[in-house]
């Protein structure tokens, strides 16, 4: 097991399901209760994300991605609240850098899908994700940024525009989410600070309230979780 994500049912959220990768296999998805539902035997499926609310031809529907580093592309399923099932609707092999961490991001401010691609030899890749006109989802390569070594966890804060990516022997950064915001960045906290622990895995955001929060991050390396504010300067 390596990644999940929830995807709340906004109608009835005790149907809410858990997604969650078996990187050496697909991708399960579970009710609340921890029943499985479905499993996409789809290769070696790294890290899962998805956003609600896209426009797939006539429906709306929660996007779900995947790196999957069996084909070295990005897996893309839409999500049927309706019938809780997930489909996958990849126009094409959509072939990225070597696949490794993977996160999604929805600009507040054009309403665009995003995929950021943060891999073992320290690239970011960030894709705009489209539908195609036929159904289905495309995506081209917007940016490229260019870090020291070996990345994977990322979160992306669609509210506030910040992607956090985490440098496994240095730390996490944060850099501008959107596609012209460059390779600027700055540490929010460092393997340096003691307050993490190579390796730098996971990063999750919560949220309390518009804009409000918390930037939660796995510190493998002492089996901890480090927080830090959402807001403002990521206080400690």
């Amino acid at each position: 097991a390596d990644d999940p994500a929830i995807w709340v049912n906004s109608t009835d959220p005790s149907k809410s399901l858990v997604l969650g990768t078996n990187k050496q296999l697909g991708l399960h998805v579970y009710d609340l209760a921890g029943n499985e539902l479905q499993m996409l035997r789809d290769g070696k499926l790294n890290n899962v994300d998805l956003r609600d609310g896209f426009k797939l031809g006539n429906r709306t529907v929660a996007l779900v991605t995947a790196g999957n580093r069996s084909t070295n592309s990005i897996s893309v399923y839409a999500l049927d609240g309706s019938t809780l099932r997930l489909e996958n609707v990849a126009a094409r092999v959509i072939a990225t850098g070597p696949a490794y961490g993977s996160c999604m991001y929805r600009s507040a401010r054009t309403g665009k899908f995003y995929y950021f691609l943060a891999n073992k030899v320290g690239t970011v890749e960030q894709w705009e994700l489209f539908d195609n006109g036929t159904g289905k989802v495309d995506g081209k390569l917007v940016r490229t940024v260019k870090l020291d070594s070996q990345l994977e966890g990322c979160v992306a804060d669609d509210d506030l525009g910040y992607l956090y990516v985490g440098e496994e022997s240095t730390g996490v950064w944060k850099l501008g989410a959107e596609p012209d915001a460059g390779d600027a960045r700055k540490p929010m906290a460092m393997v340096s600070d003691g307050r993490i622990t190579f390796d730098v895995e996971g990063i999750a955001i919560a949220k309390t309230g518009p804009k409000k929060g918390f930037v939660i991050v796995s510190s493998q390396g002492n089996n901890t979780y480090v927080v830090f504010r959402r807001e403002g300067t990521n206080e400690y």
